[in-house]
This record gives C-alpha cells, structure tokens and sequence, in this order.
C-alpha cells in the first residue's frame, strides 16, 4: 500500500478486522495542570512505537521549557 500524494505515510491497522489505512502516529506532552496545555508535538510514522519517540518529546520538553517532569 502506497500513497499517490504522500509517500512518507505508512500502513496503520484499523481495528480487529485486519483492515488498514495510511497515515501517522502523533504523541503528545500535556501540561499537567487545570488548562492541559500542550507543550510538544512530534509526528511519527505509524509502525513507530509508544517508547521510541518518548525519550525524544522528553528531553525537547525540558530544554525547550525548562520543566523538569515529573514520572
């Protein structure tokens, strides 16, 4: 499965059906306060896993806000 327009999204499952679809995985830091501001986006492929792009979020969080998290 490839993409016309993007070439760089890749296959993500779509439920337990075995059907797909293109796209990407976006993570998140959230501000945990009241407002859950968010502090920092990064955009992965979809066959990306949850840890790999953490260590990533975390040390741009902290440099760029000097927020020291809190796990």
């Amino acid at each position: 499965m490839v993409s016309t327009t993007d070439p760089d999204a890749t296959p993500m499952p779509l439920g337990s059906e075995g059907q797909t679809k293109l796209g990407y995985q976006p993570h998140y830091v959230v501000d945990g306060g009241k407002g859950r501001v968010i502090l920092n986006v990064l955009v992965t492929p979809s066959e990306a896993t949850e840890n790999r792009p953490m260590l990533d979020l975390l040390w741009r969080t902290a440099f760029r806000w000097r927020l020291c998290p809190i796990t």
